[in-house]
């Protein structure tokens, strides 16, 4: 389990250097911000469209899924920095994205087998690990540059795939050819609520800066804060899933983005703004509904992790289309309220269950 955790931390790592740093390269390159947005939607998309064929290819081989997207994320690091022509660089990002989105259906089900609490400890070593990446950006891409710093996290990430890992799931007692028919109908509410929540997130620094006028240092605050919270809270998270069970957990969590938003909406104050952003209920949120999949489905563990990883890739995906065109339409102001709506629409039909 410890190996794990391990290539978790590697891997959170990567992917906030590949999030937050690799666009402003591709930035400075081209000086036209549509590449650089392309550097979150296009590994979106493709993880949406791949994570559940990976699942299902590889769910009796969870241990080669793992370091099959270890490898694309070494690629990335290790490729990109090197290409200046911003055509080539988008071609192959989309080439070893398609490899990243074999890590978290494999990671999160061979996790996911133990529990719970086993859950929660994966995503404080993932929150630490997007703390860790940030970190180094912040520090370093300004000193030395994209290509040192990538390269050294690239180079950690290869040499992780090396390390042994636990034994993969036992092949299922009836086989599968496809997602079981009720994963869909579970995720639905779901994914409104990470839709909402993706739409806020995309559009946050600008709503808290220029919608609210707000000092631009908060918003680096806010999120190193609910970083650091995600990292304290994820094992008394999946203490308290297992307690109270996948459906209870997730009904209250559901409850806590309704609220967290209501008064986001109704009190647009940059600090107030900030400190409820704070707040780590998504890792609480991804606890419960993985458990729950995993409670509903265990023959099928790997297919469902592979589709809850594609609603979250489809949701990072439109959440910054649905926010850019909300805000473009009617003003930064209706950020929160588009949100709003779509959360109360996720917990409405859970509810409604």
């Amino acid at each position: 389990m410890r190996a794990l955790f391990v290539l978790a931390f590697i891997e959170a790592t990567a992917f906030a250097l590949l999030v937050i740093y690799a666009p402003l390269y591709l930035f400075e390159l081209t000086r036209e911000a549509r590449y650089s947005t392309s550097v979150v939607w296009i590994p979106a998309t493709l993880t949406f469209l791949l994570a559940p064929r990976w699942a299902l290819w590889g769910r009796a081989h969870l241990t080669r899924l793992v370091r099959l997207g270890l490898a694309g994320y070494a690629a990335n690091l290790w490729v990109l920095p090197r290409l200046e022509d911003p055509l080539a660089f988008l071609a192959v990002l989309a080439l070893f994205s398609s490899l990243q989105a074999a890590f978290q259906p494999g990671l999160k089900t061979l996790i996911g087998q133990h529990g719970p609490q086993a859950l929660g400890r994966y995503f404080a070593v993932q929150s630490a690990g997007w703390m860790l990446g940030s970190l180094l950006g912040g520090l370093f891409f300004e000193r030395v540059g994209f290509l040192p710093l990538a390269t050294a996290v690239g180079t950690l990430a290869a040499l992780a795939v090396l390390l042994p890992l636990p034994s993969t799931l036992p092949p299922p007692t009836r086989p599968r050819r496809g997602l079981p028919p009720g994963v869909p109908s579970l995720l639905a509410p779901a994914f409104l609520v990470v839709l909402g929540g993706e739409a806020f997130f995309s559009l946050y620094s600008v709503y808290l800066t220029e919608g609210l006028q707000g000092p631009a240092a908060l918003v680096g605050y806010s999120l190193t804060v609910v970083t650091f919270l995600g990292m304290l809270t994820s094992p008394a998270y999946g203490r308290w899933v297992e307690r109270f069970g996948a459906p209870r957990a997730l009904g209250w969590v559901l409850h806590g983005y309704l609220a967290l938003y209501l008064l986001i909406a109704l009190w647009p104050h940059p600090y107030v703004t900030a400190v409820l952003f704070a707040i780590p209920l998504y890792p609480a949120f991804q606890i419960a509904t993985l458990e729950l999949l995993y409670r509903r489905y265990p023959e099928a563990r790997a297919e469902a992790t592979g589709a809850f990883e594609a609603m979250l890739a489809l949701a990072l995906a439109l959440g910054g289309l649905l926010a850019g065109a909300v805000a473009d339409a009617f003003g930064l102001r209706a950020t929160p309220w588009v949100t709003l709506l779509l959360v109360a629409a996720g917990w409405a039909w859970w509810h409604k269950r």
